[in-house]
């Protein structure tokens, strides 16, 4: 019983807990981004030699994108390219990731896996610092939805993909 009742808090905890949407950014598409043998990626070539730049609109191919009622982009750069996004925090912070439908995301320039497939239960621990945050989204599934969540405790359980026997 003790149990059910620390599990009902610590689900009542995530309920209530701030929610942040993604709703605008800018995005791009990039070639070769489908299946392919050869992987040509220029982004991707830009981050690994140390010569990528936040972009800016209509620098490059960098388009404004925006999400839907619903908290999703969609088309565009959704179906093979990146989005581009930042958020400004008052302080340093913890928060959870909440997003899916992208392979990866570079958060302030640290790559952090993904949910292609949309499952909607990767929930990633991530560090806000006090001012510019930016985020990268590689996508290729043709939508993506990303929200930060404020994490409710200094310690907390997610339920939601248990491995139980």
């Amino acid at each position: 019983m003790k149990r059910l009742a620390f599990l009902s808090v610590l689900l009542v905890s995530f309920a209530q807990a701030e929610e942040i949407v993604i709703r605008t950014g800018l995005g791009i598409r990039v070639p070769g981004a489908r299946r392919s043998a050869v992987h040509v990626d220029p982004i991707e070539h830009k981050i690994v030699i140390g010569s990528w730049k936040s972009p800016t609109e209509g620098q490059e191919g960098w388009t404004k994108v925006s999400a839907n009622e619903k908290g999703e982009f969609s088309g565009g750069p959704t179906g093979g390219g990146y989005v581009y996004s930042t958020l400004e925090s008052a302080s340093e912070r913890i928060v959870f990731l909440e997003a899916s439908g992208h392979s990866l995301v570079y958060v302030n320039g640290v790559p952090r896996t993904g949910d292609p497939y949309s499952y909607g239960y990767v929930s990633l621990p991530i560090e806000l610092k006090k001012g510019k945050n930016e985020f990268l989204f590689l996508c290729g599934r043709g939508r993506l939805s990303a929200k930060l969540v404020d994490a409710p405790q200094a310690i907390s359980m997610d339920l939601r993909d248990t491995t139980l026997p």
